[in-house]
């Protein structure tokens, strides 16, 4: 990050539309109800309640998404257009893996988290925050 970016956050800047103001929020929370669930998923760990290597892996998994989401906020925070283009390919491979999990059978219900994460995607591509992104000072 350039110590240009460093000075000054868009997203704070009163021009900065309200849609990607709600969608940053969103983000934040969903990152946090997911973060909660991997700490809760790291002390079972820790108590020898996963043992499997798949399990394991899934919980390495869901802290890469984290890194990841994390990440994608900060730079959206920043004006990132790249980071929102990111975020909305990584909602519609969600999106892509639920259909996937429904046919198969199983019983899986992504409930409000990723209504959540679906919805602030979509925020982030109406009218005044496609122009937002598209006109960095920077």
């Amino acid at each position: 990050m350039s110590v240009k970016e460093k000075g000054s956050i868009p997203l704070l800047h009163p021009e900065a539309p309200q849609p990607v103001k709600i969608a940053t929020l969103l983000f934040a929370l969903v990152w946090l109800r997911q973060m909660f669930f991997l700490v809760s998923l790291l002390e079972d760990a820790r108590e020898g309640l996963y043992a499997s290597q798949v399990q394991r892996e899934a919980i390495a998994t869901l802290a890469f998404w984290l890194v990841l989401n994390a990440t994608l906020m900060l730079a959206m925070v920043y004006q990132k257009n790249w980071a929102r283009n990111t975020q909305a390919l990584s909602t519609l491979a969600g999106l892509l893996l639920i259909v996937w999990d429904v046919i198969a059978g199983n019983d899986f219900n992504p409930g409000i988290v990723y209504l959540s994460n679906a919805v602030a995607t979509v925020l982030l591509f109406l009218p005044s925050a496609d122009a937002w992104f598209k006109k960095r000072q920077y």
